[in-house]
């Protein structure tokens, strides 16, 4: 089988400023997303941004950057994905540390635990974000 290149023509100025405002329009969309999954209200929605996307139609969200509605829903699922990668990359991350230190023979069961845990994490996020916040209060308190 051939490979084929295909040559493309140049935009004309006019398409180029059009095509160059819609991708300004998308950034700010999904920054207005990023910051949606942010909140520790909505970060366990994370898994489900078709519910986020419901709600949104439900509530008829309208686009601040005047995208029209298949692109902001396009911003909102990329901003959900990158939110998830990110959290699977910290549950990598600290599942990684946890393997690399040495640990005495009474806190080997511990480890399987806390990477049996991680693991279930990984595959829930909202239990790992609640499991985070009560963690992060224990530290807080100092309980």
């Amino acid at each position: 089988m051939r490979t084929y290149k295909r040559r493309i023509a140049e935009l004309n100025p006019g398409k180029l400023k059009h095509l160059a405002e819609i991708a300004v329009a998308y950034r700010a969309e999904k920054r207005h997303w990023l910051s949606v999954f942010e909140r520790t209200d909505t970060r366990h929605l994370i898994n489900q941004s078709r519910k986020v996307r419901d709600q949104a139609l439900k509530d008829k969200y309208v686009s601040k950057s005047g995208l029209q509605a298949r692109m902001w829903k396009l911003a909102l699922t990329d901003a959900a994905d990158i939110w998830d990668r990110h959290w699977q990359a910290l549950i990598v991350e600290i599942r990684g540390k946890l393997m690399g230190h040495e640990l005495v023979k009474d806190e080997e069961e511990a480890k399987h635990y806390v990477n049996w845990l991680l693991h279930a994490l990984s595959h829930s996020v909202k239990e790992f974000f609640q499991i985070l916040r009560r963690y992060s209060a224990v530290a807080i308190l100092g309980v």
